[in-house]
């Protein structure tokens, strides 16, 4: 198998807005899907190495791996229940954070200037957000052909038994959405 190291990526999500200056921060993640899970927590083991650790109130589970009407829904719930909205969000998926935004500026709310964001998976419609989308890059199609070329190694080498699996670290790809503070 070829993953992303999820836990590390979301150790260098919370690195980055941490180094930003953020110490105000929330979580969005899907409880439902591992990957995002291991995102979350490698941001929550950040935090707490830095000696600030979340409050269980900053960290918001959502079923987002179901339709983007119930994501929607789902975050539209948690800002409007929300006293006072962290100075950044750490966004699961480009996904999450896209509607994110997307309610963020329905409510008059600034990006970054009153709230910054960041996410996972470099996707292309973070390319072309506005603000910019800051995003931890998920270099799939690499990995597919990791996947293909060690999949062609197998078929090749049938008598040979192949157990590997490849986890792959990434990088933030600094767009607009996070201010430094």
């Amino acid at each position: 198998s070829v993953v992303l190291a999820d836990k590390n990526v979301g150790i260098e999500a919370a690195r980055y807005v941490w180094e930003a200056g953020h110490r105000d921060i929330g979580i969005i993640y899907s409880r439902n899907y591992r990957p995002k899970i291991l995102r979350k927590e490698g941001s929550l083991f950040f935090l707490s190495n830095t000696g600030s650790p979340l409050s269980n109130d900053r960290v918001f589970g959502i079923e987002g791996q179901l339709s983007g009407r119930k994501v929607y829904r789902e975050i539209r719930a948690i800002v409007d229940r929300v006293a006072k909205l962290p100075s950044v969000f750490i966004c699961s998926s480009d996904d999450e954070a896209l509607i994110l935004m997307y309610i963020l500026r329905k409510k008059g709310v600034k990006i970054p200037d009153d709230v910054s964001i960041i996410s996972y998976d470099n996707s292309e419609a973070s390319q072309f957000s506005y603000p910019g989308l800051t995003t931890i890059n998920h270099p799939s199609e690499y990995m597919g052909e990791l996947a293909a070329s060690m999949l062609l190694n197998k078929i090749n080498n049938p008598g040979i038994r192949i157990d590997s699996r490849t986890t792959i670290d990434s990088y933030v790809v600094k767009r607009d959405s996070v201010k430094v503070v």
